[in-house]
């Protein structure tokens, strides 16, 4: 830390370089710079706060910082001096992020306290503008200086814009209002729209001019998280039945991601090999876990694995795991267990974790077959060894970790049972 109690990381760039904020001995709160193991404290513009938004691979940051009288502004820090990127007239500006050139988006007030998005660029703070109306705002940036966001229109309806060269162009809507969320180097922009006299939104990608309705998995409802340098855009849509499944589209093709089980899944981000990350409910519906996908040209058969090797007691549960069966594509699973021995039997034979109980004792094989529906089945086998259900010795003889010690020649009985006589 900076000498309090906490400290929290905000972004990294490729050279490993770190921002966070942390809390300092005073009790502030001020942005850091970590590198090369020390914490370098950004300091304030003379307030008590300062908070980071991102870095640049040149280790520049962007994010803001209360003045001496209260006000908020947006910084850039560099080599050791932030520096006040002012606002559009008003009291408060607040950035979104910085790309490679050391261009700044974010959104300020005017001295008429309206919001307004801006591009700060080589110490110019410029206002965006709006489309007709009051207000705008951004949502993000790409390497060129291509900025989207969204800006009210007269009519009070909010429009994409995507503003490139001092011109702001309206994306237009799919009926209603728009929102973009993502924005590629080639200048395809992502996001919703509200359908025309509807609630409902769907998806779009907005490419030379032309916005596209990306539809739904079966739906009333879609939308899109991130496009990357492929054309490839990642989101979530309700399907016929209400669930909700991320999803990433292709070529005018929706592919729904699936779920872990639950009702529930949606995207993050999107990188340039096509991984996606987001996050999905589990059966049951009670808690959520991180997941990383790729779509791939053909569908991949499954992997299985039975685990072991196991090793317990004739009569007795052994609990089986096929917890490392895997699909890269998300289909649904089936799976079934066998044994080579009559007298070992599954409780659930179709179970992802089921128990086996035999009544004998030897090395058994028991197989694991998975199926995606797609592909042949794959099955894995594991080695089951199945010893007497022997508990340990009776007195006089102590188990471990006892010692026993006699004298020589002192004849000992020896008590022990195998659990039934065993055919002796």
């Amino acid at each position: 830390t900076l000498g309090g109690t906490y400290s929290y990381a905000q972004d990294i760039n490729e050279a490993g370089q770190v921002i966070g904020s942390s809390t300092t001995a005073g009790g502030q709160t001020h942005a850091f710079i970590w590198e090369g193991g020390a914490m370098i404290d950004l300091g304030t513009l003379g307030g008590s706060y300062s908070y980071p938004y991102a870095i640049n691979e040149t280790g520049q940051v962007t994010g803001y910082s209360y003045l001496a009288n209260g006000q908020q502004r947006a910084f850039v820090w560099e080599g050791g001096v932030m520096t006040n990127l002012g606002t559009l007239g008003g009291t408060l500006s607040s950035p979104l992020t910085i790309n490679e050139a050391g261009q700044v988006v974010g959104n300020s007030y005017t001295a008429d306290f309206f919001y307004h998005a801006f591009l700060w660029d080589s110490g110019t703070m410029n206002d965006l503008g709006t489309l007709g109306g009051n207000f705008s705002f951004v949502r993000a940036m790409n390497e060129t200086g291509q900025v989207v966001g969204g800006a009210y229109l007269l009519s009070g309806e909010i429009h994409a814009f995507l503003w490139e060269n001092g011109v702001m162009t309206d994306l237009g809507s799919l009926g209603g209002s728009s929102d973009p969320t993502g924005v590629n180097e080639a200048g395809q922009v992502v996001g919703y729209s509200y359908l025309s006299n509807s609630s409902n939104a769907h998806a779009f990608l907005w490419d030379s001019g032309v916005m596209i309705d990306l539809g739904t998995l079966g739906g009333s409802h879609s939308g899109a998280s991130a496009i990357n340098e492929a054309g490839l855009v990642i989101g979530n849509s309700h399907l016929a039945g209400g669930e909700s499944h991320a999803f990433v589209w292709d070529e005018g093709i929706m592919f729904d991601l699936g779920t872990f089980g639950g009702s529930y899944s949606t995207t993050t981000d999107i990188n340039e090999s096509g991984q996606i990350i987001g996050h999905s409910l589990l059966p049951g519906n009670t808690s959520y876990h991180a997941f990383v996908a790729m779509k791939t040209a053909v569908n991949q058969p499954p992997t299985a694995s039975a685990g072991g090797p196991y090793q317990g007691n004739e009569g007795t549960l052994i609990a089986m795991s096929g917890a490392n069966a895997s699909d890269l594509d998300f289909d649904m699973l089936t799976y079934s267990w066998d044994v080579n021995s009559a007298l070992c039997s599954f409780d659930d034979v179709n179970a992802l974790n089921p128990n086996l109980t035999c009544n004998d004792v030897g090395n058994f094989t028991a197989k694991l077959t998975v199926s995606d529906g797609v592909n042949p089945p794959i099955s894995s086998d594991a080695a089951v060894n199945v010893i007497f259900n022997w508990a340990g010795f009776f007195q006089p003889v102590d188990n471990l970790p006892t010692w026993n010690s006699v004298n020589a020649g002192q004849a000992i009985p020896v008590k022990f049972s195998l659990g039934g006589d065993q055919g002796l």
